[in-house]
């Protein structure tokens, strides 16, 4: 069971020739990590605006 950590540590060396195996779990953390951002910016203003 892979997680997308590991996917990115296991292709790194083949970024020049598989780029695309690299690309993809990489997008899927940043695009996670936005989006709690996001979240978590919506709930600040929420309690602030009460």
């Amino acid at each position: 069971d892979p997680d997308w950590g590991g996917m990115v540590k296991e292709t790194y060396g083949m970024i020049f020739i598989w780029p695309h195996m690299t690309l993809f779990p990489a997008a899927a953390i940043s695009s996670l990590v936005i989006g709690f951002n996001f979240l978590a910016t919506g709930l600040q203003e929420m309690k602030r605006d009460g």
